[in-house]
């Protein structure tokens, strides 16, 4: 299966590098980019779409036109974290797949209301931490996972 990407809110910077991670991988393809906060979005956008080699038409102003326009299997998004819950929300009514740039919110009622939009829903909400998918720290975990280190004290 390939999936669908779209690009939505560049507000964190690790967007370019989750952009660079899908445009990379065999099984997607990035169809749209979109930031709706005008100053960011000039910059953020044109140059997200020359380095990706993104057409106009795929840039968008305005989230609801871009997920209605493309046919998006999973959304990537990095707004601040004072608006996650808010853009799970959004995102979400639009039975999209949602990778949230971390942290995960900004308290335990904002992560409560992420997880009750997306509760009873055939997609899913994951939370991106970059050095989870480091390769010296996934093959960290497997060597203590396979017993070959002692006992971690600190990490």
């Amino acid at each position: 299966m390939s999936w669908n990407v779209a690009g939505i809110n560049f507000a964190h910077f690790h967007m370019g590098d989750q952009l660079r991670n899908v445009v990379d991988h065999h099984d997607a393809d990035l169809v749209a980019i979109c930031d709706e906060d005008p100053e960011r979005a000039t910059l953020s956008l044109e140059t997200t779409a020359e380095e990706f080699g993104l057409p106009e038409e795929a840039v968008f102003r305005d989230h609801e036109r871009c997920l209605e326009q493309n046919d998006v299997d999973l959304v990537v998004t990095c707004p601040v974290p004072t608006e996650h819950a808010e853009w799970v929300e959004k995102l979400a009514a639009h039975d999209v797949h949602i990778q949230l740039e971390k942290p995960f919110a900004t308290s335990v009622e904002e992560c409560d209301r992420a997880i009750e939009v997306m509760n009873g829903r055939d997609t899913e909400l994951a939370i991106n931490w970059p050095l989870a998918w480091f390769p010296t720290h996934r093959t960290t975990k497997r060597l203590i996972d396979e017993g070959r280190i002692g006992d971690v004290i600190e990490v």
